[in-house]
C-alpha cells in the first residue's frame, strides 16, 4: 500500500488485507522515513499536481461547451447557406424572366 496522508506521501507499506473489523492487525513501514525537505517536495508536488488536474478538468468541460457551440453554429451556417442559395437560383430566375422581358420589349 502507499501512504497518501500528508505527514508520509507516498511512503509504502504493508498491512493486513482483511478489513478493519476482520483485521489481524499488521501494520509495518516498508520505505525508511523521508527526509523533512523530500516530504516538502513531494507536498508541493502534489499540490501542483492537483492544481493541474482541477485545471485539466475545468479546460475539458470549457471545450466540452465550445463543441457543443460549435456544432450547433455549423447546423445554423448550413441552414443559412441553404436559404442563400435558395435566393441565389430565385435571382438568377428574375434575372433570366428580366432578359427575356427586356429582349422582348426590344423586338417590338
Amino acid at each position: 500500500f502507499t501512504s497518501k496522508i500528508s505527514f508520509n506521501p507516498g511512503r509504502r507499506f504493508y498491512k493486513c488485507p482483511k478489513s478493519e473489523a476482520d483485521s489481524c492487525g499488521y501494520w509495518e513501514w516498508h520505505d525508511e522515513v523521508f527526509p523533512d525537505r523530500a516530504l516538502v517536495v513531494i507536498s508541493n508536488l502534489k499540490a501542483q499536481l492537483d492544481a493541474t488536474t482541477v485545471k485539466i478538468n475545468t479546460l475539458s468541460t470549457t471545450l466540452d461547451v465550445v463543441k457543443i457551440e460549435r456544432d450547433k453554429l455549423k447546423k445554423k451556417m448550413k441552414t443559412m447557406e441553404t436559404i442563400n442559395n435558395s435566393r441565389v437560383n430565385k435571382a438568377r430566375e428574375l434575372e433570366e424572366k428580366f432578359m427575356k422581358l427586356k429582349m422582348f420589349i426590344m423586338i417590338f
